[in-house]
């Protein structure tokens, strides 16, 4: 069972990981259609239980510093309600 626990925890913290990804990458899409891109809170994946986040910080007058955040849930109860990975870029 342990074994088990630690498998779904290691899926979640990879599946956070690649939704963090995605979400910088989303935001420099939308940083190329729209300079004025402030970026999402809590927006949902396709897998229940799972989102991002996504801040945009000015950093001078042509820079900007992206900062996403993907989470998902485990699924085993009792365990914790979210696990998340951030990326700064």
């Amino acid at each position: 069972m342990l074994d088990q626990r630690a498998s779904q925890l290691f899926l979640s913290r990879l599946q956070a990981f690649h939704l963090s990804e995605a979400a910088i990458d989303l935001a420099l899409y939308a940083l190329q259609t729209d300079p004025s891109y402030a970026g999402t809170e809590d927006t949902p994946a396709g897998v229940p239980g799972s989102g991002y986040s996504i801040a945009v910080t000015p950093d001078g007058p042509s820079r900007r510093i992206l900062r996403a955040t993907g989470y998902t849930s485990p699924r085993h109860p009792g365990e914790a309600n979210r696990v998340a990975a951030t990326i700064e870029a």
